[in-house]
């Protein structure tokens, strides 16, 4: 799957089901390291940035410094 991140694509190579997002978000927002969805949410876990290697989520995370709230455009 993949989806764009502040105009980059950004690939979802890991990612597991959560039952819920705390606190609730709109869907494609990201709270911590979870996307939130219509009901529940994704975690993420493994990443690939555009033009980058395949990383931890952790690790992108601290390079591109998302805000909680931040939002995902649509993907695949």
């Amino acid at each position: 799957a993949w989806t764009t991140f502040r105009g980059r694509v950004l690939k979802v190579v890991e990612a597991w089901p959560v039952d819920a997002v705390e606190p609730a978000a709109p869907p494609g927002a990201l709270v911590h390291d979870v996307v939130a969805c219509g009901t529940g949410g994704v975690r993420l876990v493994a990443v690939q940035p555009e033009g980058k290697a395949i990383m931890a989520f952790a690790d992108w995370a601290n390079g591109a410094k998302p805000g909680d709230g931040e939002r995902f455009e649509a993907g695949s």
